[in-house]
């Protein structure tokens, strides 16, 4: 409840200038970028919401930053080499964004793993000798680990984004599925689970949410990183 009104506060008194402050200090956007920005907005008849709304259309930040913002929250956007645009889920040791390569314009699924956790030295030596050996797999049925990374305390995986859902979220949204489909994803888990253990690496959180399905068609177990 003290969360929830410090926020309403902060938006009660979020105005363009404050706004403008939080966005010059997020690094969401360079200096000539929001100028330019600017120059095609009346920002004096202009409110917050305004403001965001109209960034927001034109690109220039993601629905999930204008969120973001509006709670006052302006840190932590960029991390490395990535720009964070989305938030895609939250488990109990870390976070998975989407992510967009700030030179290269392609997108990646980060996992953040919670400081909690990595302040335990022997769950940060882990980690790393884990995503190590994660990043070593390749199979079609698996989703790749490219990276591992630190930005300042704040401990990354670097992974294939999959467009599209978890098994979890296909049978809660459409129901049951049908045997053939069921017996065909159950195929290419296998077939990934076995090509991982040839390797030396036990998944141990096998479950339809860690099972994310491509284009409704091919399967991909995801959370290795952690395994």
């Amino acid at each position: 409840i003290v969360e929830f009104m410090a926020e309403a506060i902060g938006q009660e008194k979020l105005d363009v200038t404050k706004l403008l402050a939080m966005i010059r200090r997020s690094g969401l956007l360079e200096a000539d970028q929001l100028s330019a920005a600017l120059d095609s907005i009346n920002v004096d008849q202009s409110t917050a919401d305004d403001l965001l709304q109209w960034l927001v259309d034109k690109e220039c930040i993601t629905p999930w930053h204008s969120k973001q913002l509006l709670k006052g929250r302006y840190k932590g956007f960029l991390l490395g080499k990535y720009r964070l645009v989305g938030k895609l889920g939250r488990g109990g040791m870390a976070t998975v964004y989407l992510a967009q390569h700030r030179v290269l314009g392609s997108h990646a699924a980060i996992k953040v793993l919670s400081r909690e956790r990595i302040d335990k030295s022997s769950m940060r030596e882990r980690f790393l000798r884990e995503a190590r050996a994660a990043a070593q797999i390749t199979h079609p049925n698996i989703v790749r680990v490219f990276d591992v990374d630190a930005d300042g305390d704040r401990h990354y995986l670097v992974m294939e984004y999959v467009q599209g859902w978890s098994l979890q979220d296909l049978v809660d949204t459409e129901g049951v599925l049908s045997y053939r489909k069921a017996a065909d994803f159950i195929r290419q888990a296998a077939q990934g689970l076995a090509h991982a253990h040839a390797g030396g690496l036990v998944h141990r959180d096998i479950k339809p949410a860690n099972l994310l399905v491509e284009d409704g068609k091919t399967v991909k177990i995801s959370d290795f990183g952690l395994a």
